[in-house]
């Protein structure tokens, strides 16, 4: 009798020609992420973007960051169904990890269902998260923007985006510049700051678009109260009351009053996450000052 081995698994670098079976990948399993986000990994590192291959059908991905030499970032790791439980994440994971051997630090925001595999290649948790959802525009009355004295929101650009540079790369724990300037360049009406007359900075909100929601972030604040100016005023917008999206945030848990603020524009809890890193963490920021990441893929 004729013995059917299942046939090979192969690994290889991913090519803009794999997206389309990417797509395909995250649209089964309920992700956000459009076409544009696995292209900006493509563009940002190709070296660290896998997939694995079944008789020519990509089965899974991998993707990964390095924000300079000092933190490694792992996303987009994806497992078609009928493909689990054969060590293809795992696989997926360590040439991932393999290309980041530069890296000292490696992190990733987690599912609950892939934590205990992250756990088996080195990753210890650092803190949770809260994924929050809002199908449609609050029909709450918004409250009032309460910014600090003699502050105001302004419209960011490219340069005033760069100016703050130094203080993302201080609250985030790393230098992720030119991801800003692409989310910023992506949705620009999004792009929004708030300052002291003096001109000194307190805060700023990014966004983008996705397949099923609007992400909000990162919004990175001194905060809450600056924090919860920069999301109402948002929602506040003229362009967003007449077009109105579904959103969603991510956030950490370092502040229960803040996800209970969002929960009364009519938020409302998804799932939990967990931001997970691998080696010494020379990159921890100052989570105090982060109110939304800007997603799982990118932290």
């Amino acid at each position: 009798m004729e013995i059917k081995y299942p046939p090979p698994i192969e690994y290889r670098l991913m090519t803009l020609f794999d997206v389309a079976a990417g797509m395909m990948l995250k649209e089964a399993n309920g992700w956000n992420q459009l076409e544009a986000d696995w292209l900006r990994f493509l563009k940002f590192r190709p070296q660290g973007c896998f997939v694995a291959e079944v008789e020519g059908n990509v089965v899974g991905t991998v993707a990964s960051v390095a924000y300079g030499n000092r933190c490694g970032w792992i996303g987009l790791m994806l497992v078609d169904a009928q493909f689990r439980r054969r060590g293809i994440g795992r696989q997926l994971m360590e040439l991932a990890i393999e290309s980041l051997q530069d890296c000292d630090t490696i992190k990733l925001d987690a599912t609950p269902a892939g934590r205990g595999l992250y756990e088996t290649l080195g990753f210890r948790e650092e803190y949770s998260l809260l994924r929050l959802v809002c199908p449609a525009l609050p029909v709450v009355d918004l409250p009032p923007v309460a910014l600090p004295p003699f502050c105001k929101t302004a419209l960011l650009n490219a340069a005033e985006l760069s100016s703050l540079a130094m203080w993302n790369e201080e609250v985030f724990g790393a230098d992720r510049g030119e991801l800003l300037q692409d989310w910023l360049a992506e949705s620009p009406s999004w792009a929004v700051g708030v300052k002291e007359e003096s001109g000194q900075w307190l805060g700023f909100r990014l966004s983008r678009a996705g397949a099923i929601y609007r992400q909000i972030g990162p919004v990175l604040a001194v905060n809450q109260a600056t924090a919860q100016a920069l999301l109402v005023s948002a929602l506040s917008e003229t362009s967003f009351v007449e077009s109105p999206e579904p959103l969603l945030i991510d956030i950490p848990c370092h502040t229960p009053s803040w996800s209970d603020f969002l929960k009364t524009l009519g938020f409302e809890v998804q799932r939990p996450l967990l931001r997970m890193v691998r080696g010494p963490n020379r990159t921890p920021g100052l989570v105090s000052h982060q109110w939304a990441i800007g997603g799982p893929e990118w932290g």
